[in-house]
Parts: structure tokens; C-alpha cells; sequence
């Protein structure tokens, strides 16, 4: 027994269990009156009977879940088809059931349709009776439909269970540190999903040039050796570079288990990086100049439909489809080629002021400006406060001693541009009347 209070048995415990769980030792509640004495009583049965009652109770549970698989493994099995019977097999009999009825309600209508027509209140229930039957196959019909819809919609939802992967360790505890045991399990499936991503562009990638491989060699003519020649070394190298990308994915396995056990050790840290790393991203992207980028990315991306959509019908196969194709990729390649040379060469824009800026230049005979007392706030070592700058004002520049402001160069206007004379006004309205 120790001074505080605790038992040294419930502390050797706990240590024990957290060795072996790996959970640490904090995160147990406190032990109870009763799990007290259980601890004592097993302290004091020295270390053979320490070790005995370890094996009695692993012996127990074993046997608690062998008696447990054998006494409910029946029921859980009955439970299961029960459930089975609730959302697949007893809807489906149900709408099948539901169909049967209204197919009758409308087979008694339309032999009521076909018997001879009364007068009087006879025709009246017969017509009455026809409108009851049809009414009940419109409901009839409306809830098989029903039915069946939950049950493809029960079995989308098991699909959906079946394809997620499986789960592994415990469900993740309500904690301080929920948040990086989230980022900790979502990394893993994050870094899946680049992957996929990256795997499938290279794999569309190889596909292309296995397509336009199968184009050229459809075409039998006798000048396409070198472009052959290109598509193969493009397909050696999309095969290359996918074996590159698993190679580089190989080896960032493991900086990815480092950065994931990093990020579930700093969770404060790891948030406020964050925190910054969104702020800053939100900032940017405010001022950013969305609708330039999206005017110049927008031939690049017409040429990229195109020449999509030409080599969807180059797939076609036929002579008509392969013609429209080829010419409508050659086009847009032909556009995406033309766009990016203009966009290289385009004409250097002079700057406005260098002409106004050598015609006002000071000759070399006047003397420069003295400097004067006043020193910039900028070279001051300690500027002064704000007010002072307000109560200076600048010094009056005479209009003689002003320097003489560049004169805009005014375009020459066409001779066409000068505004024709007006007519003569003739009749009432020259006399004014």
C-alpha cells in the first residue's frame, strides 16, 4: 500500500494493461471499492497465484465466447435472416403481392366494362364499381412502387457498406484529441485516393497512345515511319513514368507514416498551422484575378475540347468519323499552336512617358537644384509622429518655377473624320413659320 492512497496492485495494473494496449495510463478511470479489493486479494496471493488468476480469467473468457458463439450463434443467425426477410425479401413479396391485387382490381373493372349497359341505377353502381376497382389499382400500383424503391435504395445502401473499407481497431473516442486521430485514419485514405488519381492520368495517358497507335496503323501510308516512331517512344515513356510514380510512391510510404504519427502527437500545433496555412490561402484567393486567369485559360481549353472531342470520334472506327476527327483535332492543334506563338511573341508595349520624358529633359547648362534642409521622412533614423507631419506644410512653388508639365502627343485626325455641313433648311422651317 502507498502513501496516497492507491493500491500498488491497481498500479501495477494499469501499467501492465497499458503495455499492452498502448493506451496510456490516464485514460483509465479510477478503480472502484470493489475493483480495490479484487487487486488486493490478488496481490496477496503472491506471484504464482497472481499468474493463476491471469490464466483462470483468460480460460473464462474464452470459454464465455465459445458458450456465447454456441448458445446464440443459432439466434444471431435467425435475427440475421429475419432482418434479411425485413428489407429484401418480405418488401420484394410484398410488391409482387400488391401487383397481383391491382392486376385483379382492373381485370374485375374491365370485365364490368364489357358487360351490357343498364339505365338507372343499376349503370350507376356499375360505374361506380368500375371507378372503386381502378382507383384501388392506382393505389395498389403506387405502393409496390414504393416498396420496391425502399428495397433499391436498402440495397444501395448495402453495396455502399460492402465496398467501404474495413474498419480497423476500435471505433475513434470523443477526445482532446480527436482531431489528429481524424487526420491520423483520413491520411491513409487521402493518400489512396492521389494515388488513384495519379495512377489512373497515367494509365488514360497510356491509353491515348495506344490509341493513337491503333490510328496510325489503320492508315496505310507509307510516310508515317517517324510519326510511328514518335507514338512508341510516347508510349515507352507514359510506361516509364508509371513505373516512376510507384516507384516514388514506394518511397514515400514511409514520410507518410511519420508526417501521420507527427500530426497525432501535435494536434494544437498541427490546428494552428492550419488555421494560418486557410487564412493565408483565403486571403490570396480573394485577391487573386480569377476572371483574367479564366480569360487566358479560355482558348487553351477550347483547343483541349476539341481535341477530345476529335479523338472521341477518331474511336468511332468508321471512315467518316475517323475524317471529322483527324480534321477537327488537326484544327485545334493547329489553334494551340497559332495561340501559343502569339502569346510568345507578343509586341513589347513602349513605355508612355520615355518620348515626353526626352523632350522636357533639363539641358546640360542649368545648374542641378541645390538640396534642400527639409530631410525625408523615409532616411530619418526616427521618424516624426503623424501630427507633426500634419502641421508642416509644404512649401508654395511658383507657376514660374514649376517645371514645365510633358505635352500629351495629340493623333493627327483622318480627313474623313471632319463633320459634314448641315443642309440648307428649306420651306417653313427656314422662314421660321
Amino acid at each position: 500500500m502507498s502513501g496516497d492512497g492507491r493500491d500498488q496492485g491497481a498500479a501495477i495494473a494499469q501499467t501492465v494493461d497499458a503495455s499492452i494496449t498502448g493506451v496510456a495510463v490516464s485514460a483509465h478511470p479510477p478503480a472502484g471499492p470493489v475493483a480495490r479489493c479484487l487487486y488486493r486479494v490478488r496481490a496477496s496471493l503472491g506471484r504464482r497465484g497472481t499468474i493463476a488468476w491471469t490464466l483462470a480469467l483468460m480460460w473464462l473468457g474464452a470459454l464465455r465466447h465459445r458458450a456465447g458463439a454456441a448458445l446464440f450463434g443459432r439466434a444471431r443467425a435467425w435475427g440475421q435472416r429475419l432482418s434479411l426477410f425485413l428489407t429484401l425479401t418480405g418488401p420484394q413479396a410484398a410488391a409482387g403481392t400488391l401487383r397481383h391485387w391491382r392486376d385483379r382490381a382492373l381485370d374485375n373493372a374491365a370485365r364490368h366494362m364489357r358487360d351490357q349497359h343498364g339505365t338507372g341505377a343499376s349503370a350507376r353502381l356499375r360505374r361506380a364499381w368500375i371507378a372503386l376497382a381502378v382507383r384501388a389499382g392506382y393505389v395498389l400500383d403506387h405502393q409496390a412502387s414504393r416498396l420496391t424503391w425502399r428495397l433499391a435504395r436498402t440495397l444501395r445502401v448495402m453495396e455502399r457498406q460492402a465496398a467501404a473499407p474495413a474498419r480497423l481497431g476500435p471505433p475513434p473516442r470523443k477526445g482532446p484529441g480527436a482531431p489528429s486521430r481524424l487526420a491520423a485514419r483520413l491520411a491513409p485514405y487521402l493518400a489512396a485516393i492521389g494515388w488513384g488519381v495519379l495512377e489512373r492520368l497515367a494509365k488514360g495517358l497510356d491509353g491515348a497512345g495506344r490509341l493513337v497507335w491503333r490510328v496510325s496503323t489503320a492508315g496505310r501510308a507509307g510516310s508515317g515511319r517517324s510519326g510511328r516512331a514518335v507514338l512508341r517512344l510516347g508510349r515507352t515513356w507514359s510506361v516509364a513514368g508509371l513505373a516512376l510514380l510507384r516507384r516514388f510512391h514506394a518511397r514515400l510510404r514511409p514520410a507518410t507514416a511519420s508526417a501521420r504519427h507527427w500530426l497525432a502527437h501535435r494536434p494544437r500545433r498541427v490546428g494552428r498551422m492550419a488555421r494560418g496555412i486557410y487564412q493565408t490561402a483565403l486571403a490570396r484567393a480573394r485577391v487573386y484575378p480569377w476572371r483574367r486567369l479564366g480569360a487566358r485559360l479560355l482558348v487553351p481549353a477550347q483547343c483541349a475540347a476539341g481535341i477530345l472531342f476529335g479523338l472521341s470520334l477518331l474511336r468511332r472506327g468508321d471512315t467518316v468519323h475517323m475524317l471529322a476527327g483527324g480534321l477537327l483535332a488537326t484544327a485545334f492543334v493547329l489553334m494551340a499552336i497559332i495561340y501559343t506563338w502569339m502569346q510568345a511573341h507578343q509586341p513589347k508595349a513602349e513605355a508612355p512617358g520615355t518620348a515626353a520624358a526626352e523632350e522636357t529633359a533639363a539641358p546640360a547648362d542649368m545648374p542641378e537644384p541645390a538640396p534642400s534642409g527639409e530631410v525625408l521622412v523615409e532616411e530619418m533614423a526616427d521618424p516624426p509622429p503623424l501630427a507633426a507631419l500634419e502641421v508642416v506644410a509644404p512649401p508654395e512653388i511658383s507657376s514660374s518655377e514649376a517645371p514645365p508639365k510633358p505635352r500629351r502627343k495629340r493623333t493627327r485626325r483622318k480627313a474623313t473624320a471632319s463633320p459634314t455641313p448641315a443642309p440648307p433648311l428649306v420651306g417653313d422651317l427656314a422662314t421660321g413659320a
